[in-house]
């Protein structure tokens, strides 16, 4: 279970509130607008009793820690400074210079740090983003910068870099191609080695409305397929199935957060990368950027495949 606690913001009702995110329990200190299609209901009193009253942690800066990272991410609709602080255990993310929250790996908890509610739009950005996805990633589950539909010859996620036409390709048309990720696609690392990775897509897609795409899916569902867009157009439909190392390449970079990973989160991610690509076959695409050609681009992909399944 992890644990979403506050220094200042608290509303009129006591109780704690349940949410499941990637498959795990998540507790807040209070509710959570924006997360609302991830809502499970409220807390026990005497776990919100618990809650309330966990200890104020020591912040962290120059002082006291180690500065992992500082550079420019965009948040809330522009680029913002970020400092990324750890020492032991603990970790701390600023913006701009202004403490957002503490990160407690042990005890699988995050705290706020300013009297903003959750829902104010850096917060919300911040324990989503890279506080939530650390987290996940010490419980082997990885968040790909990436969309993903469900057809009928299994589950494809779908990596790029941004503008290159992910939302689009991945948008939900029908049965035969429905979208189950818009952006941010947890994966699961396989149990054992011959196992698929698994995907874990009831997770905010903050840029949609409601944080969630039109048809969401539930439970975990296999990795079939991944599939690159490659950032150039082509006049027609063209497939190349990336080498082992060219294909773990690409899951390091589309990864969420990784320049905040220490040495052991990248050596653990770069087995997940290795184990993703011993069971899943990873191929680029390049496509004509059309609009009217789309749904014909779809089903050709989905042909492909088949095809590539057929002879595996």
């Amino acid at each position: 279970m992890i644990r979403v606690t506050s220094t200042g913001f608290h509303t009129a009702d006591s109780a704690a509130h349940h949410y499941v995110l990637a498959g795990q329990p998540v507790v807040f200190e209070s509710q959570v607008a924006a997360l609302s299609a991830f809502y499970i209901g409220p807390a026990s009193t005497r776990f919100s009793e618990l809650l309330l009253h966990f200890p104020e942690p020591i912040r962290l800066d120059q002082q006291n820690a180690e500065l992992c990272y500082q550079g420019q991410t965009p948040i809330h609709n522009r680029l913002r400074g970020i400092q990324y602080w750890r020492k032991s255990h603990r970790a701390q993310i600023d913006v701009d210079g202004r403490p957002i929250c503490l990160i407690d790996f042990d005890e699988k908890h995050i705290h706020l740090l300013n009297e903003a509610s959750f829902d104010a739009r850096v917060n919300l950005e911040v324990i989503i983003g890279p506080a939530l996805v650390l987290l996940l990633a010490e419980l082997d589950t990885y968040c790909l910068h990436a969309g993903a539909v469900t057809t009928p010859v299994g589950n494809i996620g779908i990596i790029a870099e941004s503008g290159a036409g992910k939302s689009t390709f991945s948008r939900h048309r029908d049965t035969l191609w429905q979208q189950i990720s818009d952006d941010i696609l947890p994966v699961q690392a396989p149990e054992f080695k011959d196992q698929k990775p698994l995907l874990l897509p009831r997770f905010p897609q903050l840029k949609l409305p409601n944080a969630t795409v039109e048809k969401s899916a539930s439970g975990k569902l296999s990795l079939d397929f991944l599939v690159r867009l490659h950032p150039e157009p082509a006049d027609t439909l063209y497939f190349d199935r990336l080498d082992r190392r060219a294909a773990m390449l690409q899951i390091i970079r589309h990864t969420v957060a990784t320049k905040l990973f220490d040495r052991d989160a990248m050596q653990r991610h770069a087995r997940f990368a290795k184990s993703v690509c011993g069971t899943v076959p990873v191929l680029e695409i390049r496509f004509p950027r059309d609009k009217k050609q789309l749904a014909s681009m779809r089903m050709k992909t989905i042909e492909a495949l088949a095809k590539l399944r057929a002879l595996a």
